[in-house]
């Protein structure tokens, strides 16, 4: 993966919240919710804010206690997870937000923990039965055009 990548949340499909110490994100085609807890809630809001891996891996090593970590295996792992996820995906050429993101919040000099996916599928059915899903591709709250029943799905 090219350094100067950046990438953007793969909206409408993905939605995110952030809450105090952690951003839970869904995606909404197949059901699944993920949870980044620690320095993966800094990776994600460098990614919502448009940086690059190298942007990113930058104020991480401005902000973070790496000593005796990789950290550009640690992140481009986490990124990899993502994109795998379909929660993100490659910005155009030319969308860069430079400047926007000013790195991780919090304490400088924190030890830095390799961030991690969690996965969770127990609400999948849930969520996939979710009428936000029936939208256009301008999204909630925007519904789809019904499908028109042809004379073969008449009941009659």
């Amino acid at each position: 993966m090219d350094r100067l990548t950046r990438f953007r949340i793969n909206a409408p499909r993905v939605i995110h919240e952030s809450f105090e110490h952690e951003i839970v994100i869904v995606n909404l085609d197949t059901g699944r919710y993920y949870c980044l807890q620690k320095s993966g809630v800094d990776l994600w809001n460098g990614i919502a804010a448009g940086a690059s891996v190298e942007e990113i891996a930058a104020a991480f090593a401005k902000s973070y206690d790496t000593a005796g970590v990789d950290l550009d295996a640690s992140l481009l792992a986490t990124i990899e997870d993502l994109k795998r996820e379909e929660l993100i995906i490659d910005a155009p050429v030319g969308d860069a937000t430079r400047g926007a993101w000013h790195g991780p919040s919090g304490d400088l000099g924190r030890v830095f923990e390799p961030p991690s996916l969690q996965t969770y599928t127990d609400m999948q059915d849930l969520l996939l039965l979710d009428p936000i899903h029936e939208v256009d591709e301008k999204g909630w709250p925007v519904a789809a055009d019904p499908v028109k029943k042809g004379p073969a799905d008449d009941p009659r």
